[in-house]
């Protein structure tokens, strides 16, 4: 069940991509990798220093977190999509 909750996280992550993309860095940015999870952006947002600064990222991080505390940060995959430091530069 763990893996299908997954596919279906990376699926909405690939499909809303573009548009969450869009709306948080007006053109490119790390939403979208077929092989990440929502919940892995939000701690890298985290991570960056960012989060606060996207009122619906931090609603959708807080409640993740408070499903299972430091979710977002657990989920993070270093290897996959975007660094911190890139979605910093790109938030500027």
């Amino acid at each position: 069940m763990k893996q299908l909750l997954i596919s279906v996280d990376q699926l909405l992550n690939t499909l809303l991509g573009p548009v969450l993309n869009r709306l948080y860095f007006g053109g490119p940015g790390p939403w979208g990798h077929p092989d990440e999870t929502i919940s892995s952006v939000l701690g890298k947002f985290r991570y960056a220093g960012i989060l606060a600064d996207y009122q619906t990222a931090l609603w959708l991080y807080r409640f993740l977190n408070w499903l299972e505390p430091d979710h977002c940060e657990k989920s993070v995959e270093w290897a996959v999509g975007w660094s911190p430091y890139a979605i910093q530069q790109a938030a500027r």
